[in-house]
């Protein structure tokens, strides 16, 4: 297992345990999908866009969000 995912999985169990909110600031959307709730996105400091992980990620309504979405390399799905 990375040392990310270990350090993932441990502050998922102790945001459970404790009920506690964690603020990540990261590049990595994957991380942001597979973790947050919800998310915010900057562009030049600025905040373009904000709202829930799944929302913002399936339906971006800043052309920033969107051209951020495009690049995400996608899995070929299976069949």
């Amino acid at each position: 297992m990375s040392v990310q995912a270990t350090i993932i999985e441990l502050l998922r169990r102790l945001q459970a345990e404790r009920q506690l909110s964690l603020l990540f600031i990261t590049h990595n959307l994957a991380l942001v999908r597979s973790i947050a709730q919800s998310v915010v996105v900057l562009s030049k400091g600025r905040v373009v866009e904000s709202g829930p992980v799944a929302r913002v990620f399936e339906r971006p309504e800043d052309p920033y969000t969107a051209r951020l979405m495009e690049d995400v390399p996608k899995l070929p799905r299976a069949g």
